[in-house]
């Protein structure tokens, strides 16, 4: 039987809430940077051992995730099995302690991962770095992290000819890497992501 109504169908929809999409992606692509990392580098042998090369990382958050939240977004299974284990001892990590993280069961090769839990606005040190990961929410939702001053004081700490990278391909980031002491250039980005920057310092 036909209806004679005129009046639609109410279809019900399931939507995702777009801030919990976000904090995945932000999540996810935070790990990412950890697990991708270790694999690009070249290793050498050191006393019969092979070794990622170079061997400190450091991480900086001032709002650290809990443990009892990272077992929730359980990554082992999203990912392949040994990136979970890679994984899982970055979490597992004591912050402000440098950690020896096993970063290639096949050929032993490993690397020190310090995580420091402080502002970066505050944060200070004597180190400079070959590759900086700016990973800030965008600069329309976090500004204090995207000022003339924060590349400045990013450009101090990065080596000669060291690079940074950041999801933001923005021109205005662009313009304050560059009167920073960066040579910047776009880059194809991740799925969903039209272009990056890398940017290096000069």
């Amino acid at each position: 039987m036909k209806s004679t109504s005129n009046t639609p169908l109410a279809k019900k929809k399931h939507t995702l809430n777009p801030y919990v999409l976000l904090y995945f992606v932000i999540i996810i692509g935070g790990l990412l940077s950890y697990i991708i990392t270790p694999g690009a580098y070249d290793r050498q042998i050191i006393h019969g051992k092979t070794a990622i090369d170079p061997l400190s990382y450091h991480s900086i958050e001032k709002y650290p995730l809990n443990n009892e939240m990272l077992k929730k977004l359980n990554y082992k299974e999203i990912i392949e099995t040994k990136n979970a284990t890679l994984c899982k001892q970055i979490n597992e990590a004591e912050w402000n302690k440098k950690t020896i993280i096993k970063a290639d069961t096949e050929t032993k090769g490993e690397f020190s991962l310090l995580k420091i839990q402080e502002d970066f606005i505050t944060f200070n040190t004597t180190k400079l770095f070959d590759i900086i990961y700016f990973d800030a929410f965008a600069p329309d939702k976090q500004p204090q992290l995207w000022t003339k001053e924060i590349f400045e004081k990013i450009s101090s700490m990065t080596k000669k000819d060291g690079i940074l990278t950041t999801y933001s391909a923005k021109g205005e980031v662009r313009r304050k890497l560059i009167n920073s002491g960066f040579e910047v250039e776009r880059l194809p980005g991740p799925p969903g992501k039209r272009q990056i920057i890398r940017a290096i310092k000069k």
